[in-house]
């Protein structure tokens, strides 16, 4: 069950004197419930239909409104406006539940809305206010009572009032945001930030205060007459531990728990399972701490006076649920209705709906005492104005004072926090503090950036705070004058060009430049430049300029107003026209029969154009018909045998001319040679007895001769003086044969032809390694024949290889090993192995082995060993 609250003490004290009148009131309310419980058998009887984009038309003082984070769209807020008692009216704004005790039925009547902020707003009225008649219940049967119609209206109007609440999102930046004992942060799976109560702290459906758990009463306990708590959080006697996340700064059972992604600060909070005691400030174990206040709790009933009384009355609409209550002394508390059918008897008290379930103060003969907590009062608290300094001054003093002035003599208790400061370089500081708890602070070694403190000023029950900005200028700048750059600095432009662009955007400054200027400073005579386009930008483009000397200024002004300034030179030179250049293009050769030729003079050139071309015979020993002779094209016809000479001239634009000769060679007719025609390459397959070549295609041939160049054998040309011959003998491969042919003229030409002699069917050759063999050692020469290995065309390789297995003595002669016959020599005694493959023009091979037996010579036992020293020079006397 939830603790009771009766508001706070300062409400008690001050109602003290009227809590029989309220008593009565109440007293007077239970008994009429048997009037009104007919109405409350279905609490959501006269729930209506939904009206999208509308608000209730009492806006904020339509009710009391109570945010339900849990619930994020219409069917859940519903339900959670049924299940609520006191709720009339849910207003859904966007995924915001918000449930509404109204004032009445017309303050919360829906109001259509047209803006396009509320197409997501809607309003659905779930029950009607009811309307007890208050005035008509309330009686003077007590001396002591208030019979006054006002006295009601004014408890009603302190109920009314206690309900209202801030609606807005808060603002995790703002440093109070939200109200005391609360934090701004994202509350479940919602993306906005609300305010939301701290951890270990509950909300109250009908005042919407945040209420602690802790279980420490708010009276003086027996045996701990020094240790009265409250359950305010606002007023322990600890305060919040700031932190930095990811540093050791919390205690035991307590960790860093930062309100944004974005900053490392922090405060120290209980983990789970624990929560902090009012009295020690530590985190204890919950379920422990809960369970010695409740054994605590019931030791104090024998003892202590009876405060409070809860009245329980049956659910009619589930077992447990909770309800806003009317207290004694005006203000709405929470209580939690019991799972149990039996009602608390009294013989003043009849039975109590849940609507108007309540915690009464008990009127009995003994005397209660209620015991206060001293009201604090605020302090007004200046800082004075935001400071501003420019460094290298890095010094500042802040002054706070209270008001109002002490009136015992005492000071105030002043407290500085620096709540944000610059980031300082890498071993640096951002400053030095001194005077943290007096009226004065005083700043030292400050950087550049935006330093932000708050005051706390502490009193006897009071309290106040401010705070103030302290903002860090870098140090004034000392300004360098710009420099003004052109480039190019000197340009000469030639005509026709007549455009130039100077750039002046390679100007620098150490801040910026502000602006360009360009001027002309000497012009050619009679030329008037255009320069407004680009005159106040960092380029200056000019057009048309005509010959002559330029000279132009260009003034940069920086941003502190310092100019400085450049010119640049230009020259325009008026085009110089060149003389012409004749090209009648190379001489030539004409071959008669040919009579004709054209001569090109189109390679001439002129740098501002030829406008005229013309061709002039100058020496000749025939005639010629010239035609185009004012054109770059001349054409020749009726050409003699002889030798001709023409001459071009060119004239330009500016009449300038140029000439150029070329000649025209005419020779007899060219006789022509013979030409050699083989015939075109072909296959044959292989046995092949002969083959055709053919020559009869050559032209102007009297004679043929037939030769062959290369071949993998010779072949036999049956008839090399005709032009046809047969060719035989003809082996395996590749064969190139040439015929040359002679004319009349004793003129000679050549052509070859290629014959691929192919086999179509291989058989395998067969080597032959010959018979086995056995010598004496004393021989020097053993023969290995393999002329008997065969094939179907020709072997053509032969390799000799001793086996791994034999002697390692014994050499081959020369290159035997290749041939069919090989020659050993220097073999010792033992028993060789020899192994010869034979392979044929098409790859393919065989092979075949031979044994050659060394035995020792009979004359062994006959030889001498000698030793000779060889002498320094041998002569025949050494000989004899």
């Amino acid at each position: 069950m939830y603790w009771s609250r009766f508001g706070n003490s300062s409400n008690r004290s001050q109602h003290t004197g009227k809590h029989k009148a309220g008593y009565l009131l109440l007293v007077v309310l239970l008994m009429c419930s048997q009037c009104i419980s007919g109405t409350l058998t279905d609490i959501c009887s006269h729930q209506t239909g939904a009206e999208w984009q509308t608000t209730p038309i009492g806006g904020i003082d339509a009710g009391t409104y109570t945010k339900f984070p849990p619930a994020h769209d219409l069917q859940s807020c519903t339900t959670a406006c049924c299940d609520t008692e006191t709720c009339n009216l849910v207003f859904l704004f966007e995924k915001t539940c918000f449930l509404i005790e109204c004032k009445s039925d017309d303050s919360c009547e829906p109001e259509k809305r047209t803006a396009d902020k509320f197409a997501l707003a809607v309003t659905l009225k779930v029950r009607p206010v009811l309307r007890l008649g208050l005035e008509s219940l309330v009686t003077t049967k007590d001396e002591d009572a208030v019979n006054d119609d006002s006295e009601s209206e004014a408890l009603i109007g302190k109920l009314l009032s206690s309900l209202s609440r801030k609606l807005d999102e808060c603002n995790p930046r703002a440093l109070h945001d939200c109200p005391q004992g609360e934090e701004c942060r994202i509350v479940g799976t919602s993306t906005r930030y609300t305010c939301a109560c701290l951890l270990g702290s509950v909300r109250e459906l009908s005042s919407g205060n945040c209420i602690d758990m802790s279980p420490e009463p708010n009276v003086a306990k027996k045996g701990y007459p020094d240790e009265a708590t409250t359950p305010n959080p606002s007023k322990a006697t600890w305060s919040p531990t700031k932190c930095l996340f990811g540093l050791s700064e919390c205690g035991i059972h307590e960790n860093c728990v930062t309100h944004s992604t974005r900053k490392r600060s922090g405060i120290c909070e209980c983990e789970d399972g624990y929560i902090r005691s009012m009295k020690t400030g530590v985190c204890e174990d919950e379920k422990l701490l809960l369970a010695e206040s409740k054994n605590q709790k019931l030791a104090e009933k024998d003892t202590e006076p009876i405060l409070t009384t809860t009245v329980a009355a049956p659910s009619l609409t589930h077992h447990s649920s909770t309800s806003g209550v009317l207290a004694a002394n005006g203000t709405v508390t929470q209580i939690a209705v019991e799972d149990s059918p039996q009602l608390v008897k009294d013989s003043n008290i009849s039975t109590v709906p849940p609507l108007l379930a309540t915690s009464i103060t008990s009127v009995q003969n003994t005397k209660s005492t209620v015991v206060t907590q001293p009201v604090v009062q605020p302090l007004i608290v200046s800082a004075g104005e935001n400071k501003q300094i420019q460094l290298p001054e890095n010094t500042v003093t802040l002054s706070a004072f209270a008001l109002p002035e002490t009136q015992d003599g005492k000071e105030y208790e002043y407290k500085w926090e620096l709540l944000s400061h610059p980031v300082a370089p890498q071993n640096t500081g951002s400053g030095t503090m001194l005077g943290k708890n007096t009226a004065t602070l005083q700043l030292s070694e400050l950087i550049e950036g935006l330093y932000t403190f708050k005051i706390s000023v502490h009193g006897p029950a009071l309290y106040g705070e401010n705070f103030v900005n302290v903002t860090v200028l870098p140090a004034k700048r000392i300004n360098t004058p710009p420099v003004a750059v052109i480039r190019p600095q000197t340009q000469t432009v030639k005509l026709p060009a007549s455009e130039i662009i100077l750039d002046g955007s390679q100007s620098t400054d150490d801040d910026k430049i502000a602006t360009f200027h360009w001027e002309d400073v000497s012009i050619a005579i009679g030329q008037q430049l255009n320069i407004a386009e680009s005159e106040s930008k960092p380029m200056l483009q000019l057009k048309d300029l005509t010959p002559g000397f330029y000279q132009l200024k260009l003034t940069v002004t920086d941003s502190d107003g310092i100019t400085n300034s450049t010119v640049a030179n230009v020259t325009v030179i008026k085009e110089t026209d060149y003389p012409p250049t004749a090209n009648a293009g190379p001489d030539r050769i004409v071959k008669l029969p040919n009579r004709e030729i054209t001569l090109f003079g189109n390679e001439s050139s002129d740098d501002h154009g030829i406008k005229n071309y013309e061709w002039s015979k100058t020496s000749t020993t025939g005639a010629v018909d010239m035609q185009g002779s004012h054109s770059a094209f001349l054409q020749l016809t009726k050409l003699e045998l002889g030798d001709y000479a023409f001459r071009l001239k060119v004239t330009d634009t500016a009449d300038q001319t140029a000439f150029a000769d070329v000649h025209v060679f005419v020779q007899p007719e060219a006789v022509e040679g013979p030409k050699a025609d083989a015939g075109v390459d072909f296959n044959t397959s292989a046995p092949v007895k002969s083959v055709t070549l053919d020559g009869s295609k050559s032209e102007s041939a009297v004679s043929f001769l037939w030769s062959q160049l290369h071949g993998p054998s010779d072949a036999v040309i049956q008839a090399p003086t005709h032009a046809e011959t047969h060719v035989t003998k003809l082996g395996i491969g590749e064969y190139e044969f040439q015929l040359t042919v002679t004319d009349d003229h004793a003129k000679s030409d050549s052509a070859s032809v290629h014959v691929y002699v192919k086999q179509v069917d291989n058989e395998c050759p067969k080597a032959n390694a010959g018979r086995a063999q056995s010598v004496r050692s004393s021989t020097n020469l053993v023969i290995l024949n393999g002329s008997a290995s065969t094939d179907d065309l020709a072997i053509i390789a032969y390799e000799w290889s001793k086996d791994e297995n034999s002697p390692a003595a014994g050499e081959f002669l020369g290159k035997s090993q290749h041939s069919a016959v090989a020659l050993l020599t220097q073999l010792e005694p033992g028993l060789y192995t020899f192994s010869l493959k034979v392979t044929d023009s098409q790859g393919v091979s065989d092979a075949s082995a031979t044994t050659v037996t060394v035995q020792e010579s009979a004359h062994r036992n006959d030889l001498v060993e000698m030793q000779v020293q060889e002498p320094e020079a041998f002569t025949e006397k050494n000989e004899g």
